[in-house]
């Protein structure tokens, strides 16, 4: 995957899914998120499955 930038992201966020390089299964997946919405993802990882 190159290098890349995003500009103009609104106010809720933006999620990128890029698929991984050579031919390897699965995906990268970034998240930019409000400032305030960081503690929220958290709890519901943590409650849904366990993980923070």
């Amino acid at each position: 995957m190159g290098l890349c930038s995003v500009d103009g992201v609104g106010e809720e966020g933006i999620v990128l899914i890029a698929p991984i390089e050579d031919g390897e299964e699965g995906c990268v997946i970034t998240v930019t998120l409000e400032v305030g919405e960081v503690d929220e993802i958290e709890n519901e990882l943590k409650r849904n499955w366990g993980i923070a």
